[in-house]
């Protein structure tokens, strides 16, 4: 039996007596942390304790987390009385956060012998069950207390008394220097010779992460931009949304062949629209032939605000733009129905289904959907410029940072931060949140028109083909003053994000969509030699 064999023993051993006393018959990767955080002299404990996080924290943090689920069942924490197992001896099995965790911790190691701090690691980088959940509500940052460990995990062996006083170590350097270099270069160009704002850019490689950005956050200030910077997403909105229509499809509370006259009687009705006739699958695809209610600027703008049933209402007084199923049109309104859908199956708001089965889970603590018509964005952001579609150079600028989100809602009104889009596309696409069939649904895509050059559309996913060949997966988003890209390799080991707080591009790109083209570009055509 190997060192960490035996150290993995003692732990599950530890994790086992935590399962107990939490009446559980599954060991989650939560019951791992609290031993790693208990084992006092280990790597592992170490690394926790130079992040100021101590076993009592993380028992408090999972308690919280606890509570928390109890009451979204209606259970008040006050009154539960924890189950209690039935026999001393009775062995819990390991969940599947668990499993997952050990396995990334075995994927992460360097050498044969594996040390506590890999276990660690392997827990961190995986982005379900408890663990993530209870370290954001404790205002932890998961992904900052994962590069720590990484740090540890890089440093030199001459370094050992270094790391056990608690100080870490810079990670050493690799091949993918050269393309960070080269993306920031290409950074500074969008804001010299595109006169763009600012800029931001987020690279993961696997366990690794890069930032860079250019310009500014606010141009009366001079702010810089900074990687905790949450922007409007736009239409990146809809794979969240179609997310959550897969997750109810799973659990078998809606079909992607249900209609949306079944599910929202009368609604898509007149000018020949027939909601009978368009299932959700058609929703999320862009197959309906629903009018895109954004097309009608002038009747967006006869109100101070909107709900989602006036959004439709918009786009059935204009005609079908195809009968249902014959062709392909982007429609905002296709997502706007999707979520009026997720409220009617699940009886609560989009903005909570979204918290609850997607942010929480993955530890997204910047990425929301605002309630109402909250015009703000909450927590640290840049600045929103726009020129309303003028493309001279000499148009005017607005400040579009205060926004009405209601008339984007499901469609495109999230905000988020690059890292967490990083986060959710990796584990998106990497298959760690849908079950295989509706995995397989989300990533079958039909042929687009009049769209992104060389895309196609899978359910609130799209493919994008690069001019050098290779095909990235994920989703755009542009609205007033914000324009998000964020896509990656099929299975989700290496992502780019990218936003610019304005909506022109001047210096030979067209728009932004070219600088981020241009940006996979650079990120993921090196490695063939184009």
């Amino acid at each position: 039996m190997s060192a960490f064999d035996k150290y993995l023993h003692a732990v599950i051993v530890r994790a086992t007596h935590e399962a107990h006393e939490d009446g559980s018959a599954t060991i989650d990767a939560h019951h791992l942390l609290l031993s790693l955080a208990a084992d006092q002299g280990s790597t592992a404990q170490r690394v926790l304790a130079s992040a100021g996080i101590d076993h009592a924290a993380v028992r408090e943090a999972l308690d919280r987390e606890f509570e928390h689920s109890l009451s979204l069942i209606g259970v008040s924490p006050a009154t539960y009385d924890l189950p209690r197992p039935s026999h001393a001896s009775r062995q819990p099995k390991l969940g599947g956060s668990a499993r997952l965790a050990l396995e990334r911790s075995f994927a992460s190691a360097r050498k044969k012998d594996l040390g506590s701090a890999h276990l660690l690691l392997g827990i961190l980088q995986a982005p379900i069950g408890t663990v993530p959940r209870a370290l954001a509500l404790a205002g932890i940052d998961q992904t900052e207390l994962a590069d720590r460990v990484r740090q540890t995990l890089g440093a030199r062996p001459d370094a050992a008394s270094a790391k056990a006083a608690g100080a870490l170590s810079e990670p050493a350097p690799d091949s993918t220097a050269e393309d960070y270099q080269a993306i920031q270069r290409l950074l500074r160009q969008a804001v010299a010779q595109g006169g763009l704002p600012g800029i931001l850019a987020e690279v993961r490689d696997g366990d690794r992460q890069w930032f860079g950005t250019a310009g500014v956050a606010d141009t009366r200030t001079g702010r810089e931009r900074s990687q905790q910077d949450r922007f409007r997403i736009g239409s990146i909105s809809k794979t969240f949304v179609a997310t959550v229509v897969l997750r109810l499809a799973a659990e078998g509370r809606l079909s992607l062949a249900d209609t949306a006259e079944q599910w929202l009687p009368g609604v898509v009705h007149g000018h020949h629209h027939d909601g009978a006739g368009v299932n959700i699958r058609m929703l999320l695809n862009h197959t309906s032939g629903i009018f895109n209610y954004t097309d009608d600027q002038e009747a967006l703008n006869r109100s101070e605000t909107h709900t989602p049933e006036s959004l439709v209402r918009i786009a059935v007084s204009h005609p079908p733009t195809f009968a249902p199923g014959s062709g392909w049109a982007y429609s905002n309104t296709n997502y706007v129905l999707a979520g009026m859908i997720i409220e009617r199956a699940t009886g609560r708001a989009l903005a909570e289904e979204i918290a609850e089965r997607i942010s929480r889970p993955l530890g997204l603590t910047g990425t929301y959907l605002p309630h109402g018509s909250d015009p703000t964005i909450h927590g640290p952001h840049s600045r929103h410029y726009t020129k309303l579609f003028r493309t001279d150079p000499g148009a005017p600028v607005h400040d579009a940072t205060e926004l009405d989100a209601a008339m984007f809602w499901a469609a495109g009104g999230m905000i988020s931060t690059a890292g967490d889009l990083n986060r959710f596309f990796g584990a998106l696409l990497g298959g760690r949140i849908l079950p295989p069939d509706q995995q397989h649904d989300m990533f079958t895509t039909v042929p687009t028109r009049d769209w992104i050059s060389n895309a196609a559309y899978g359910l609130g996913v799209s493919s994008v083909t690069l001019p050098c060949g290779e095909t990235v997966w994920g989703m755009g988003g542009a609205l007033f003053g914000s324009w998000s890209y964020s896509y990656g390799a099929r299975d989700g080991e290496q992502m780019v994000t990218a936003n610019v707080n304005g909506d022109w591009c001047d210096g030979g790109w067209d728009d932004p969509i070219g600088i981020f083209t241009d940006l996979l570009q650079t990120k993921f055509c090196r490695r063939s030699g184009t």
